[in-house]
């Protein structure tokens, strides 16, 4: 009733700012968040009112100031749903959407009231006020991020996890702005906190994060930040200042960099993280590095990692020396260089060319490759195409018939389980989860898509019947002749990021982007039906029914079957 009371009066224009205060104090936690609400709603009408009459508009500012002191107060209420209605409220005040900038009022006086929710919300345990608090503080950090970063850092080492988890987001917002003068900003704020170890190293990550597409570098001189942070005690802060060094072209961190590539005393993780800080280099130098990586006895993950660099690299002779290497590489490791080689024209025509002088088997290249050739809609690579590896076309007649003789392959001996759930590590899990092992590339595998023997072979062998929105294939070809391809997972204001089988992440500037377009093709590549028969029949029923799921009765296989 209580409630109804303030909804009423609200509508009505009758609630007035001294009850406000009063119910502000109410001992019931839905009252305190009712009052936040409220005074978001008044306050936001309030701080845009624009009027020629000075009196009037100086009532109306008194007005707004009184509500954001409201708000200050409840910012520290010991209840969360009260703070995460202050923090919802901030959010209406500085713009008239919760989730998108539109009609942004970046002078609203916000900053006393966040500053109290983020000390009163330091422990980050309620996942939803640490997004609404950034939602709020967002628009004014990124027309101007000196007065929130100032704060963070003076404020930061107290109200961790919530000030990591903001420095992290505040730091790829600034990327995002392109402004290289935004950038002074975050340096400025990286030195104030470099002895703050948990707090440098997520404005670290955020930086890194933020110029996986392209480099952003401050105006300023980096080397002494470069330097101090280098010196750090922490070996991650160590690690990730000598990736953003690399990043921002520092001589000494590419040195290191480059050096770790090829350091077998150095961890495969270690080396894989200098490859990614290689990729922005696109020199001679990194290129180098980078195949003398693949002609050398290294792990497969290691390989694989090189050869996605090397396709962000380029270089006239990288695609012959990946094909001399082609014998010595795992199927795991070719399928990656099959990839990488049919992501530029150059290196598709020495793909065509190794096939045609027999260095590489037409059944090393899957039919996702195939595709990737088709799309360049060249004559001259169609033509070899089909001469080298066959005809590619789509037909759902051949695709039913192939499905209906699968079936019988499927329904033909008992299943190994175990030998099941090997196939699926080397096939499904690259890009599918299920009951959490696996990629976030495709759908997860629990909860969709297997049903029946039926459905699920037909997503297998068919997988373009059906693509679920947010799945679809984006292809994105770039101004140095690269193309990438996967599923696009995020979009800023000056990237993008597409995922794809591995799971492989390629985050691709906008400024660097020729052309992009939605595929009418599924990410999941179609072949599997191609394996053996009995890895076949085994991968199928694994992913059917799981040991996670219990035992595969004999009355579980007729509701599989569809009987």
């Amino acid at each position: 009733k209580r409630l109804a009371a303030m909804q009423t009066l609200s509508q009505s224009s009758t609630l007035k700012d001294q009850l406000l205060d009063g119910l502000s104090l109410d001992p019931q936690p839905q009252i305190r968040l009712w009052v936040a609400r409220l005074t978001g709603i008044r306050t936001g009408d309030r701080v845009r009112t624009r009027v020629p009459s000075n009196s009037y508009q100086k009532s109306v500012e008194d007005l707004a100031s009184k509500g954001l002191g409201r708000l200050e107060t409840l910012a520290s209420d010991r209840d969360p749903s009260v703070r995460l209605a202050v923090a919802t409220a901030v959010r209406q005040i500085v713009s008239s959407s919760l989730t998108i900038d539109t009609d942004i009022n970046t002078d609203a006086p916000v900053g006393k009231v966040l500053a109290a929710l983020i000390k009163s919300s330091g422990d980050a345990k309620d996942p939803l006020i640490p997004f609404m608090i950034w939602m709020a503080g967002e628009p004014g950090l990124a027309k101007d991020p000196k007065g929130g970063l100032k704060w963070l850092a003076e404020n930061g080492a107290a109200t961790m996890p919530l000030s990591g988890i903001l420095a992290r987001k505040s730091m790829r917002r600034i990327c995002d702005t392109g402004e290289s003068e935004k950038m002074d900003a975050a340096a400025t704020f990286l030195a104030a906190i470099a002895g703050t170890e948990e707090l440098a190293i997520a404005a670290l990550d955020g930086l890194i994060e933020g110029q996986k597409g392209k480099p952003l570098r401050p105006t300023t001189d980096t080397k002494p930040l470069l330097e101090k942070l280098l010196a750090s005690s922490n070996p991650q802060i160590k690690e990730r200042a000598q990736q953003l060094g690399t990043i921002w072209g520092d001589a000494g961190a590419i040195e290191i960099t480059l050096r770790t590539i090829n350091d077998s005393n150095a961890s495969v993780d270690e080396r894989t993280k200098a490859l990614q800080s290689a990729k922005q280099l696109k020199n001679d130098s990194a290129r180098e590095a980078v195949l003398k990586l693949i002609a050398q006895e290294n792990s497969e993950p290691l390989l694989i990692a090189g050869l996605q660099t090397l396709s962000a690299l380029g270089g006239d002779k990288s695609a012959a020396e990946i094909v001399k290497n082609w014998k010595r590489f795992t199927p795991a490791t070719r399928r990656a260089a099959s990839e990488v080689l049919v992501s530029r024209w150059p290196w598709t025509e020495a793909l065509l060319n190794a096939v045609q002088d027999k260095l590489i088997q037409p059944n090393e290249i899957s039919a996702a490759q195939i595709r990737a050739i088709a799309n360049y809609k060249d004559t001259n690579f169609n033509s070899r195409m089909e001469q080298l590896l066959g005809k590619y076309r789509e037909s759902s007649a051949d695709k039913l018939k192939l499905i209906k003789e699968k079936r019988k392959t499927v329904l033909n001996g008992d299943p190994n389980m175990e030998h099941g759930r090997e196939i699926a590590k080397k096939t499904c899990f690259v890009c599918h989860k299920l009951h959490g092992e696996g990629a976030d590339v495709g759908p997860d595998l629990t909860g969709v898509g297997r049903s029946t023997l039926d459905a699920l072979l037909a997503n297998v062998i068919d997988p373009n019947q059906i693509i679920g929105k947010g799945y679809e294939l984006v292809e994105v070809e770039l101004k140095d002749g690269r193309s990438v391809s996967g599923r696009l997972v995020e979009e800023s204001d000056t990237q993008l990021k597409l995922i794809a089988a591995g799971p492989t992440e390629n985050v691709v500037a906008k400024s660097d982007i020729e052309s992009k377009r939605v595929s009418a093709l599924s990410v999941m590549p179609e072949g599997l039906e191609q394996m053996p028969d009995n890895d076949f029949r085994d991968l199928v029923w694994f992913i059917l029914s799981p040991p996670e799921e219990g035992a595969l009765t004999p009355e579980k296989r007729k509701m599989l079957l569809g009987k």
